[in-house]
């Protein structure tokens, strides 16, 4: 059974996009898709590789380290950014007709 890029970067704690670029930097015959099935023996080639001394990354000079989730006490409930839903807006009700005025009789 084979494993997906995306699938193997979340196990060793990296973006998908993230696995695929260091993958494709390796020189691994992997299509360029966070889908692409991996061979058990290229997933531990990949794995010995990121255990592996560390190698000079031609992009930053230093990852941060992966950020776990966060927990659901630590979410709030409704974001203060967020947009609000709009509801619609109900019809108002009609308006009934006023009652007919009498003028006071003129004496």
């Amino acid at each position: 059974m084979s494993t997906r890029v995306h699938e193997l970067a979340k196990e060793l704690g990296l973006k998908s996009q993230e696995l695929l670029d260091r993958i494709q930097g390796w020189g691994l015959d992997v299509k360029p898709s966070i889908f692409a099935g991996l061979a058990q023996d290229q997933v531990d080639h990949i794995k010995g590789l990121m255990s592996g001394p560390a190698e000079p990354a031609a992009g930053p000079a230093s990852q941060p380290p992966a950020r776990p989730s966060p927990t659901p006490s630590e979410t709030p409930a409704i974001s203060p950014t967020a947009p609000v839903a709009k509801r619609p807006v109900p019809p108002a009700p009609a308006a009934e007709p006023a009652p007919p005025t009498v003028a006071p009789a003129a004496e």
